[in-house]
């Protein structure tokens, strides 16, 4: 990534409040912001239980529907 496309995303970060920049010379240090993140993870977290809960009630169909051939493939009377 060229200077000019990085120092680009990294005004906009400042912008975003996420986070500060102090320059000394040449050298440029970053900081994230305190607090910045909070709104974020608060949503993140609604996600994370949203799909938790998606993932297992998937899990448990895929092993309901493997159970249920593994039986009908075990049941003497299926083969023919």
């Amino acid at each position: 990534m060229a200077l000019p496309s990085l120092m680009a995303h990294v005004k906009k970060l400042e912008t975003a409040g996420l986070i500060s920049t102090e320059k000394r010379g040449r050298i440029r240090t970053c900081r994230l912001t305190p607090g910045a993140f909070t709104p974020v993870q608060s949503w993140l977290e609604q996600q994370r239980s949203l799909w938790t809960g998606r993932l297992d009630r998937f899990d448990a169909y895929v092993t309901q529907l493997t159970q249920s051939a593994k039986e009908h493939t075990d049941d003497p009377r299926s083969k023919d």
